[in-house]
């Protein structure tokens, strides 16, 4: 029990996280205004994972705490700061597959590398795993292995690279379909309120799943009621009125949310990668 106690505190991997770029509201793959809640910018993070510390989650099982948005929002930067160059430089010219291609593959930090693993492509977004792994000293786990004690405890990028989309492969096959098929899978009336809702709030050019627009809107008008309640000077009936009115549109998101396939998901690819970090920790290198 000790022994395995050891190898679980030696960790490589310190966080994973897995994140869809195809589900960021917004004209631009930033997506939010500067009032956005945290319930609206934790929407696309599907999964996250941090040694030896269980993340909060809410009864979506959605990651809510300021640390997840932040290191999402990291990850996002590096993921597509050298596409953003070379557009700036008209590199890519908007080609989809160049714009794939520069997308950054590691990132080395003074304590800790990060991986960037793309899981499923569609378009120029696509579903995205990083690895953040821990570093002994300024040793490069791309050129090397780590050592520790006599134990092999370290693995290199390429295998890690590896492992997670043979995993990611294995949870398609175990959960019926991959992540974007999970999403588009909805009653085809879900589809037509995205198409028929004016200004469209889902990032150009990607994908559209059935009811995200109107999920979004949801969350929109909640943060805003919060807002007006948390902040504005109001007379008892305003007060009472917008409170009956909070829980009202409480009600109306969580029987549309029932319709959705999101919940379900970030359930199934959190039972799925627990066990798959659980096990990385004692595999062999």
């Amino acid at each position: 029990m000790a022994k395995s106690t050891e190898i679980q505190d030696e960790s490589l991997i310190q966080r994973f996280i897995i994140f869809h770029l195809g589900l960021l509201p917004g004209e631009s793959s930033e997506g939010f205004d500067e009032s956005a809640s945290i319930e609206e910018m934790c929407e696309h993070i599907l999964y996250y994972k941090e040694h030896g510390n269980d993340p909060l989650v809410d009864n979506r099982c959605r990651f809510v705490t300021e640390e997840v948005i932040k290191f999402g929002g990291l990850c996002r930067a590096f993921y597509s700061l050298q596409s953003t160059i070379d557009c700036q430089m008209n590199i890519n010219n908007g080609d989809p597959n160049i714009i794939r291609n520069s997308r950054t593959k590691e990132v080395y930090l003074s304590t800790c590398s990060l991986i960037f693993i793309p899981l499923e492509s569609i378009e120029i977004y696509g579903v995205v795993a990083v690895a953040q792994l821990r570093r002994a000293g300024h040793q490069d786990f791309s050129q090397s292995k780590e050592r520790t004690k006599g134990k092999e405890l370290g693995l290199t990028t390429k295998q890690i690279r590896n492992k997670v989309q043979k995993a990611h492969d294995l949870f398609k096959l175990m959960n019926g379909g991959g992540i974007h098929r999970r999403l588009s899978n909805v009653d085809v009336s879900l589809h037509s309120i995205n198409s028929d809702t004016p200004n469209n709030n889902i990032s150009h050019a990607s994908p559209s799943y059935g009811g995200m627009i109107q999920l979004y809107k949801y969350l929109k008008a909640m943060r805003k009621m919060k807002l007006r309640m948390d902040y504005e000077i109001l007379t008892h009936s305003e007060a009472e009125t917008l409170r009956n009115e909070i829980q009202t549109l409480t009600c109306q998101l969580s029987e549309f949310l029932k319709l959705l396939p999101i919940d379900a998901l970030r359930l199934d690819l959190k039972q799925f990668y627990d066990s798959f970090l659980r096990d990385i920790c004692f595999s062999e290198c």
